[in-house]
């Protein structure tokens, strides 16, 4: 079984066969103006009598930060059902959400199926989604067998579970070591990208494992 490993400092990805205070007082204190107001010109306080004690829910209640509401940050990413790759023959793959187990290893399902890593961007939005399958899984050829046969230019399909769609178009393709996962396949930010990964390279049996993986980095149309 192949498995494939996340590790969220040196981003490794990898698999076998088959992450106000206040004012001060005194001359410390500054005024909204920006200037300072020393003890000596500043005006003595005014007797009043003290606050009304506050109920123990209303002592809760703190003054909250200027903050700008971002409709993006808010919304549930739409999730990817489906994939479809003319190119190497694979229509329709079902793709499910996945995470990471305890070792931190990236749980990619069976041979016929695609894992979604659903704590990435969903598929055309911004930042870097990524969609990992097998080479093979239990002696049976997995979706991303023939991933390396990508070529720039080519066209695939996410379905999602809105029943919308999206295409893509290959941009560049890529091996690496297992320990040289470049860390931007799991950024969260910045232009739309879909990664699509799977091992690749040298199989070593006496790990039972290949010895790099393919990424082919893709682009909405």
């Amino acid at each position: 079984m192949r498995r494939f490993v996340v590790a969220l400092a040196f981003v490794t990805l990898s698999c076998g066969e088959a992450r106000s205070t206040g004012p001060q007082s005194g001359d410390a204190a500054q005024v909204a103006t920006g200037a300072r107001v020393a003890p000596s010109q500043a005006p003595e306080a005014e007797a009043s009598a003290p606050p009304p004690a506050l109920s123990p829910l209303a002592a809760l209640v703190t003054e909250a930060e200027n903050a700008r509401y971002d409709a993006a940050l808010h919304t549930e990413p739409v999730a990817p059902a489906a994939l479809s790759v003319p190119s190497l023959g694979v229509f329709d793959a079902s793709v499910m959400p996945v995470g990471l187990d305890p070792d931190g290893e990236l749980d990619v399902p069976g041979a016929d199926l695609v894992g979604w890593y659903r704590y990435g961007a969903s598929p055309g939005s911004p930042g870097s989604s990524v969609l990992a399958s097998h080479v093979e899984y239990n002696n049976v050829p997995g979706v991303f067998r023939y991933l390396t046969k990508l070529k720039v230019g080519d066209l695939l399909t996410v379905g999602f579970v809105d029943g919308s769609s999206r295409q893509f178009r290959v941009a560049e393709t890529a091996m690496y070591d297992k320990s040289e996962l470049p860390e931007q396949i799991w950024r969260r930010t910045g232009a739309s990208s879909l990664a699509l990964v799977t091992c690749g390279g040298n199989y070593n049996r006496s790990e039972q494992s290949y010895e790099s993986n393919v990424v082919v980095y893709t682009v909405p149309v």
